[in-house]
């Protein structure tokens, strides 16, 4: 993967940690566990590691930066693809 293109994903992905935080019933975004962008290229296809992509519909057809092995999950149902995530995972979640 082309370094540009990871440290976009990456510093979209720190921005969406922190806006997770809004859609949590309870605690702030300074509760919301930080990841750096060499932790994150180290855990890169780690079978406990989940990558969720959170963007908009549009947002996500049109984008042409993706990390490889994210899945996609959309805003709002949280709780809902929460379900599906197994309880040991980590997570990683990403909207920009």
């Amino acid at each position: 993967m082309n370094r540009r293109i990871l440290l976009i994903l990456v510093a979209a992905i720190f921005a969406t940690v922190a806006s997770f935080a809004v859609f949590q019933e309870a605690g702030s975004a300074e509760d919301v566990p930080r990841i750096s962008i060499e932790q994150l290229k180290r855990k890169l296809g780690s079978d406990n590691l989940v990558i969720i992509d959170a963007r908009s519909g549009s947002d996500w057809r049109g984008s042409e930066f993706m990390i490889e092995g994210a899945v996609r999950g959309k805003a709002g149902q949280e709780k809902q693809w929460a379900k599906n995530l197994h309880k040991d995972a980590e997570i990683v979640v990403y909207c920009a």
